[in-house]
């Protein structure tokens, strides 16, 4: 791995642990502010954030969604909610990844048997 992969990587990791420890100590009405980190509060900051959130932390439809999933998903959703943002659209950015049945969805076997690995 070349130094600027590694510097990234460590940058990803910095990020993950911060918004985790933001979601801890910071109460919902200014967690949009505090992981921001002084960039403006735009519908894309905003998507964009709660997309990290969401792949770094696990996926939301879960039984048992993370604490920290729950939180950025009450703060993006309302400020979201506020800029016009639609029921459709919100749960198109909550729930980004087609279910069992639904169209689209592929299986970890239904990948390793299209890889051959069955």
């Amino acid at each position: 791995m070349n130094n600027n992969q590694e510097e990234k990587e460590r940058l990803i990791g910095f990020e993950i642990m911060r918004l985790m420890d933001l979601s801890r100590k910071t109460e919902v009405e200014s967690l949009l502010d505090a992981a921001l980190a002084g960039r403006e509060q735009t519908v894309e900051s905003v998507t964009k954030l709660f997309s990290f959130v969401l792949r770094n932390f696990g996926d939301f439809p879960s039984n048992a969604p993370s604490a920290v999933v729950v939180k950025f998903w009450s703060a993006c959703s309302d400020f979201l909610a506020a800029s016009g943002w639609t029921t459709k659209q919100l749960d198109e950015l909550r729930n980004p990844y087609p279910k069992a049945g639904e169209p689209g969805f592929r299986s970890v076997l239904d990948e390793m048997s299209d890889d051959g690995r069955s």
